[in-house]
């Protein structure tokens, strides 16, 4: 069962099952314009990269 969360009075995240992560709903998967422009807005909300710990020799 799909449960589904409101932001704006859009559906913009899809959660599979409870417990699970929001995903976000994306549509409108053949606009080049459409996904270029979501991935700039999203790109400087990731985290930071984990930097890897040096491996013991």
């Amino acid at each position: 069962m799909l449960r589904y969360k409101w932001h704006q009075g859009k559906n913009i995240y899809k959660l599979p099952y409870d417990g699970a992560k929001e995903m976000l709903s994306v549509n409108n998967v053949d606009s080049k314009d459409f996904l270029t422009g979501l991935f700039k807005a999203m790109f400087d909300k990731l985290p930071a990269q984990k930097l890897k710990k040096e491996k013991a020799q």
